[in-house]
């Protein structure tokens, strides 16, 4: 427990477990001199798990003093990084700040509620132990006597707005617009009130799902109760209730916090009174009809508090959005159980915990009106190992690597090196990828590579490493290799493309025949036809690459294919225009075939390959009348040139296509 105190030294208390505190302010390093601090929050600043501390002190002598932020060093004592962090915010009168990420960009952010005019000030958190103040960027610098701070968001935008109280001038209302941007909307939204305003709290105080807001005043010029309850009409827009429930509420109140006494599932405010004796109040409330969840949170790789946790509670498609925070207005210290109204829903469909340190786990299919328990990496499943590892397309300078993708990766690492190197290569992918294209490889050299999958955005969660695949560079043959289509007197030979390829030399001979037949073609070539085959004949071909006059690679396995026993017509990709009409060409996501065959027989197959040879996609194009063209949707293609194959019983024909 921290206790701050003006004009005399600030304690730090260890509870032992046992409800027995120790006065630890010294041994934690912490200063012992007097200080005019008024407020005091805590959060994990730099993510390293754990609460770190800044004090905001405010003199009543033209003085300049600093607030300071304190690291805590994990081992119970904490160091003074103000003027490394960039936040001391001298020469000001605050009397409280507050922690929370404004731009939700996973770090804490600072904004100080200035006394006297002296203009509040908005710290982003930089990522790096460092902060820079966008207070006039974000438009929320307010020049004004505030008094407390508190954040909540009343709109349901997802985004945390910010609430200064003030003097009879007016309490102002920071909408956050999600664009690093804040609009003031007080008198607008119903909540300036106009009195002496000190603490403020938003919390759901009838569960209906929206933040209500409760503010203490110390004086006030209008009839009725002093202190206000806001109802939020689930707009952000506010009404006061004379009957909210709050009799004699009229005390001069300086502080309020909010907890669950009595474990009925509607948070209780506590109020801090301070004049002519005046005793504190405990305000019970006693509920409606609206359901609810409570939850508790415990960290385990992020701050055991859970401070800086986001939480979306999902009935059907109605969200609930809430935050947690420390230390929230003028001397206050809610309760760090967190109670979610859900209004009439009587199921919670799932509850999405976004941790300080970037995990994010699901709990699903919850009934309202319990009280939950969440740790940190219950639910968090393994991240596999990425297997199948395979290099292929070898050339002298480049490979290309394949792997399975890992359900559930964010990331991969990939690390490579070149043996007989001491030093590794790492390359990040995105968790789609399945492939990666290496470049500028030294010929005739052995490499070794392995990966590890990322399941989370921040590295916390990752697989062991994969097994090594070793290859070697030079002049390979081409992966893959098949013969389709096939007539009765010619075929098509297609393969893999192969980078840095110059010719590719084919053999083929008839199965039982001793000799090869040779023919050579251009490297860009990924097939070739050939005539003159013999009816219901056995086959066989092989190929191999040359680089260059010199380099070439091994040929490949010889396949076999059978030439057909009828007079089927090979067509090439100069068919007859009017028997094979493929539109549009190029395409966006769908073409149009508007094929016929001599004896109109159908279905007609189908597939499609890629410029390496290597099929994507087959099937059957079925139609009820040869007038009807057929329709395919290749949307899922990536961008890039393509080969259709279309053949019936009797026929056969392809074309080059290509996808933007």
């Amino acid at each position: 427990m921290f206790v701050t105190a003006h004009a005399y030294p600030n304690r730090l208390y260890s509870n032992d477990g046992l409800m027995n505190f120790t006065d630890v302010t010294v041994t934690a390093q912490l200063p012992i001199d007097s200080s005019p601090t008024f407020g005091a929050t805590w959060a994990d600043y730099d993510k390293d798990g754990w609460l770190d501390l800044f004090v905001t002190n405010r003199p009543f002598t033209p003085e300049i003093v600093s607030n300071y932020l304190y690291h805590n060093n994990q081992d119970g004592t904490f160091t003074d990084v103000t003027l490394q962090a960039g936040v001391a915010d001298s020469g000001h009168a605050p009397f409280c700040a507050s922690f929370f990420d404004y731009n939700l960009d996973g770090w804490e952010d600072i904004y100080i509620a200035q006394d006297k005019g002296a203009g509040n000030t908005l710290f982003k958190n930089n990522g790096n132990g460092t902060f820079s103040e966008v207070s006039v960027a974000t438009n929320s610098n307010l020049s004004m006597d505030a008094m407390s701070v508190t954040n909540g968001d009343p709109d349901k935008n997802n985004y945390p707005d910010i609430y200064i109280t003030n003097t009879h001038a007016g309490n102002r209302l920071l909408m956050n617009t999600g664009n690093n941007n804040f609009i003031e909307a007080a008198d607008s939204l119903g909540v300036a009130m106009y009195s002496i305003g000190w603490g403020a709290i938003f919390f759901d105080s009838d569960n209906d799902g929206d933040e209500d807001l409760y503010v203490c005043t110390v004086k006030d010029n209008t009839v009725g109760a002093s202190n206000r309850l806001y109802e939020n009409d689930g707009t952000g827009s506010f009404t006061e209730n004379p009957s909210n429930g709050l009799p004699g509420d009229t005390l001069r109140s300086y502080g309020s916090a909010i907890g669950d006494f009595d474990n009925d599932g509607y948070y209780d405010v506590a109020v801090v009174n301070s004049f002519l004796g005046q005793k504190n109040q405990l305000w019970q409330n006693i509920g409606d009809s609206n359901n609810w969840i409570k939850m508790s949170l415990t960290g385990t790789i992020s701050n055991r508090d859970a401070i800086g946790t986001t939480i979306e509670v999902w009935c059907g498609l109605e969200k609930f959005w809430r935050f947690t925070q420390n230390a929230i207005g003028y001397i206050g210290q809610n309760s760090q159980h967190i109670i979610i109204g859900v209004g009439q829903n009587t199921v919670i469909d799932s509850i999405i915990l976004k941790w300080p340190n970037g995990l994010v786990e699901q709990h699903v299919n919850y009934s309202v009106n319990q009280w939950l328990t969440f740790t940190e990496g219950s639910t968090v499943p393994s991240c596999e190992v990425p297997g199948l590892l395979l290099t292929n397309y070898i050339n002298p300078n480049s490979a290309r690597l394949n792997w399975n993708q890992v359900s559930g990766a964010v990331n991969y690492k990939i690390r490579g090196q070149r043996l007989g190197s001491s030093s590794w290569v790492s390359l990040n992918l995105s968790g789609m990828d399945s492939i990666k294209a290496v470049y500028g490889l030294q010929n005739n050299s052995t490499y070794i590579w392995q990966i590890q999958a990322i399941c989370d955005s921040f590295d916390s969660i990752t697989s062991s490493w994969s097994v090594y695949d070793t290859f070697t560079t030079g002049c390979q043959a081409p992966d893959t290799i098949f013969t389709l289509p096939i007539t009765s007197t010619a075929a098509q030979f297609n393969w893999s493309y192969v980078p840095g390829a110059q010719v590719y030399e084919i053999k083929g001979r008839m199965v039982g025949n001793l000799g090869w037949i040779s023919l050579f073609t251009n490297g860009g070539n990924t097939s070739t036809q050939v005539f003159g085959l013999n009816t219901a004949t056995q086959y066989e071909w092989k190929i191999k690459t040359w680089c260059d006059s010199v380099r070439k690679s091994l040929s490949t396995e010889g396949i076999m294919f059978t030439t057909a026993s009828s007079n089927l017509k090979l067509k090439s990709d100069g068919i007859d225009e009017k028997e094979w009409i493929v539109f549009p060409n190029p395409f966006y996501s769908e073409i149009t075939i508007n094929a016929s065959s001599q004896n109109d027989s159908f279905p007609l197959s189908f597939f499609i390959s890629d410029e390496m040879g290597l099929a994507v996609y087959s099937g059957k194009l079925i139609r009820k009348e040869s007038s009807n063209p057929f329709k395919l949707d290749l949307s899922f293609l990536s961008p890039g040139i393509y080969f259709l194959n279309i053949h019936s019983s009797t026929e056969t024909g392809f074309r080059k296509i290509v996808k933007f």
